[in-house]
């Protein structure tokens, strides 16, 4: 039987207990404001569909996610209560996915603690960027309080919500919505009217009986030092017929009356999706 939310969640809890090397901060990178990369989220979603085995890399994922999400901050005394870290996935769709992951943070300098969520929508294809919106919304004292997070990039976090312990009531709501956007550059050729003029044939000339008499002189003193190699004598014949071909043909193009121009142009394909919390 497929595993439901409330039980993923609770098997998450008994898994993340996890030592204070997990719950480290990792280093920033350049995917996201946070640092949240696109592998950490999709990690962490697909092992959410799933039943959580033991210290899994998706429960280590849903960790970082965490800590880049909501700017815990190490340096001045904040860390993550283990058994706090909860995550909820959203409906997996065939461009994206992601989920909203939340916890207390304490405070040890200043005896203080907040609790926070951030969600995070990723594309699956890892040639694709996001483009849409993502919206997030808790319960503060009772008072619903909305952020939403335009999509860019392969993945996004949505701006953090935090409040005091026990100020949040209720589950969250997270949905995302746009496209998964792939763009590819295509190049075509066309051929444009390009009158040439007599002194340019001449120099086309010109330079196609220097490119001839370069090749034969070449070949004649690789046949030299060939000697008696048939192999060697072999492979100069070559490669003097590809020179002769190659300075025949430039030398056809160079008096044709007309160019070939390349264009490259963008090609767009864009796979919608929306998507929200999993919560049955």
């Amino acid at each position: 039987m497929r595993p439901s939310t409330l039980t993923r969640s609770a098997i998450a809890l008994a898994s993340l207990a996890l030592g204070s090397t997990v719950l480290a901060a990792a280093p920033a990178t350049a995917a996201t404001p946070s640092g949240i990369t696109r592998d950490l989220v999709l990690t962490a979603a697909n092992e959410m569909h799933q039943a959580y085995p033991p210290n899994s890399p998706g429960l280590k994922a849903i960790v970082a996610i965490f800590n880049r999400g909501c700017n815990v901050d190490f340096d001045n005394g904040e860390f993550v209560i283990p058994d706090s870290v909860q995550a909820i996935p959203m409906t997996a769709g065939s461009s994206a996915d992601g989920l909203i992951a939340f916890a207390t943070i304490y405070n040890a300098f200043e005896s203080s603690a907040r609790d926070c969520r951030v969600g995070v929508v990723a594309a699956t294809s890892p040639d694709r960027n996001l483009s849409g919106t993502a919206t997030l919304t808790v319960t503060i004292n009772g008072v619903p309080s909305t952020t939403t997070t335009p999509l860019s990039g392969d993945v996004t976090a949505t701006m953090p919500i935090s409040a005091a312990p026990g100020n949040f009531s209720g589950l969250p709501a997270f949905s995302a919505s746009g496209s998964a956007v792939k763009t590819t550059a295509v190049k075509t050729t066309t051929k444009v009217k390009d009158k040439k003029t007599k002194a340019e044939k001449k120099k086309a000339k010109k330079t196609y009986t220097q490119r001839l008499k370069a090749a034969k002189k070449s070949y004649q003193k690789a046949l030299k030092k060939a000697g008696s190699s048939k192999s060697k004598k072999s492979a100069a014949k070559r490669t003097y017929s590809a020179k002769r071909s190659s300075a025949k043909t430039t030398y056809r193009y160079a008096i044709a009356n007309y160019k070939i121009v390349t264009r490259t142009t963008q090609q767009t394909d864009s796979s919608p999706f929306a998507i929200s919390l999993l919560l049955f």
